[in-house]
Order: structure tokens, then C-alpha cells, then sequence
């Protein structure tokens, strides 16, 4: 489940860019309307776009974590203690 690692509204906003970038597929325009209370639907979507589009759900949810800790490194402060204590912790 993706809930660990990404968060709610950045997925859906995703799905809303694609809306956007005139990207009409049925799941796109399914997962961009879903509630973010509703994490099994929202998970159940996106294993379904990564079946959809031949990817690897797997090599595709390590390019997600790596992208959270960049931001997540980015977040942090100067303080090296705390930024690896905040590292382990993810």
C-alpha cells in the first residue's frame, strides 16, 4: 500500500495534471474525483494505472520513495543530527 510512502493529495493532484493536460483515460479521471479518506480505492487505482500502462508497481513505487526522501531531505534544517534521526525514522 502507498500509504506509507506518498501522500494522499500529492496523488491526487497528479491526477488532476493529467486531467489538465487533456489525459481523458478512465482511471485518470476516476482517481482524480476519489475522496482522501477513501485509501483502498485510491490504492486499487494506482496498481491498476501501473497494470494499464505495462509498468513495474514495484520499480515504479522505489522511483516514488526516492522523490520523497529528496523533498524530504530538501524539508529539512541545518541541523545533521536531526536531518539522519529524520531519515532513519523514514
Amino acid at each position: 500500500m502507498f500509504r506509507d510512502q506518498l501522500l494522499v493529495e500529492d496523488i491526487l493532484s497528479f491526477a488532476i495534471e493529467k486531467l489538465e493536460g487533456d489525459n481523458y483515460d478512465e482511471t485518470v479521471c476516476e482517481l482524480a474525483s476519489e475522496y482522501e479518506d477513501n485509501i483502498d480505492k485510491i490504492d486499487y487505482l494506482i496498481k491498476k494505472l501501473a497494470t494499464d500502462e505495462d509498468s513495474d508497481f514495484n520499480l515504479e513505487l522505489r522511483k516514488w520513495r526516492a522523490i520523497f526522501i529528496a523533498k524530504e531531505i530538501e524539508d529539512k534544517s541545518d541541523n545533521l543530527i536531526d536531518g539522519l534521526m529524520h531519515l532513519g525514522e523514514i
